[in-house]
């Protein structure tokens, strides 16, 4: 089984946690006996990463006028990229699968928060066009799966982000009656072998960690509130941002401006208490889903997307989005309750291996692009 896997970036190295997801899917694959190769719509030259090759565009494009692929993935598919590279090639694959992500097909002013006061400098017309761009990409994607639906498969890491894309295409469910399944991102081989260190000596009560702080999604304006409301516990955030260069930081809280690879945050989890992570807007939260996997009393946000998927853990609680909450009864009681036994539901055997026997499933079956 030939499997080609488009995507917008794919960074050759464990600094970046944006494609963690991604590259874990990947490495599945191949470890199951799949050829994958790799299209980075940014790449300039090809390379190879995790043993996976990985091609430009135009090197793709010179294959695909000699050979075809048994199905192509689309992870986080946009206009720019994906939907032009469809329009030309779709006729080069078997089936198609769209692995829905978060912001592939919705209206970015409706969903997400508004940025922090101090980061609302975007022009005017930027969103002017932002908000034109997301009524082209839903009006082009509309109709596209409507045309393609019969060779299609839909993913969505979550039931939040179905409903949401059903919502903004406007599409009736009928249409994906059988197409989509609900697979949720599979955790980081550490998290899923490792145990939480419950026994090592805490350094800190709380620990945060998120790839940009800046964003107003991850709630750091709650975790400085709380930060100042308990000064005689220690918190630690890791994430890249600007956010304390406009809002001071709080004496007890203490702020590691790098991305870390998975062994370097292994260290500095275990020297913490609980995970606290907090969000307005997530459609899975695979850091989240890490934390709470390896074992880390974990405290994030009661909103839909975290009790669809965090809800059922025996670590984690959810609060409210604010700051009067009472941490020290919330971590009490996680503390009571701590099991010592994996939650497996985020292993790969249960994220990709299922993503893997629907592959299996398309390699053999006839495919028909006929319009619904």
């Amino acid at each position: 089984m030939k499997i080609l896997v488009a995507v917008s970036n794919y960074y050759p190295t464990e600094k970046v946690s944006s494609t963690f997801y991604e590259r874990n899917r990947n490495i599945y694959y191949r470890k199951q006996g799949a050829i994958v190769s790799i299209l980075n719509f940014s790449a300039k030259e090809n390379y190879m990463v995790d043993d996976i090759q990985t091609y430009t565009l135009n090197s793709i494009k010179k294959i695909l006028e000699q050979s075809s692929f048994d199905i192509l993935v689309c992870h986080a598919a946009n206009i720019r990229n994906h939907y032009i590279f469809l329009k030309m090639y779709e006729k080069k694959f078997k089936a198609i699968v769209f692995i829905y992500h978060g912001q592939e097909v919705v209206k970015i002013s409706q969903v997400y928060p508004k940025p922090y006061e101090w980061n609302q400098h975007i022009p005017i017309l930027r969103t002017i066009f932002q908000n034109f761009y997301d009524i082209l990409k839903i009006s082009l994607w509309r109709k596209f799966h409507k045309e393609l639906a019969s060779k299609s498969r839909y993913i969505f890491v979550s039931r939040c982000l179905y409903d949401e894309f059903i919502y903004f295409l406007k599409i009736k469910p009928a249409l994906l009656n059988e197409r989509y399944s609900i697979i949720h991102n599979g955790v980081g081989r550490l998290f899923e072998e490792e145990y939480y260190d419950i026994e090592s000596e805490k350094h800190f009560d709380f620990i945060t960690i998120r790839s940009n702080i800046d964003s107003s999604v991850y709630c750091l304006d709650i975790i400085v509130l709380l930060a100042r409301k308990y000064p005689d516990s220690k918190f630690l955030v890791i994430g890249v941002g600007k956010y304390f260069d406009h809002e001071k930081k709080p004496e007890n809280l203490f702020h590691i401006n790098q991305h870390l690879n998975h062994n370097e945050l292994k260290k500095w989890i275990d020297k913490s208490k609980c995970a606290l992570m907090p969000t307005r807007r997530d459609t899975q939260g695979v850091m989240s889903c890490e934390l709470a996997t390896y074992g880390i009393p974990l405290i994030s946000s009661d909103i839909p997307v975290c009790r669809e998927i965090l809800g059922n853990f025996d670590n984690v609680e959810l609060i409210p989005n604010n700051e009067n909450i009472y941490l020290e009864e919330v971590l009490s009681k996680l503390y009571t309750k701590l099991s010592f036994k994996k939650d497996s539901r985020y292993f790969a055997e249960n994220t990709s291996g299922k993503e893997f026997q629907l592959f299996k499933m398309l390699s053999v079956m006839d495919m028909e692009s006929k319009p619904l």
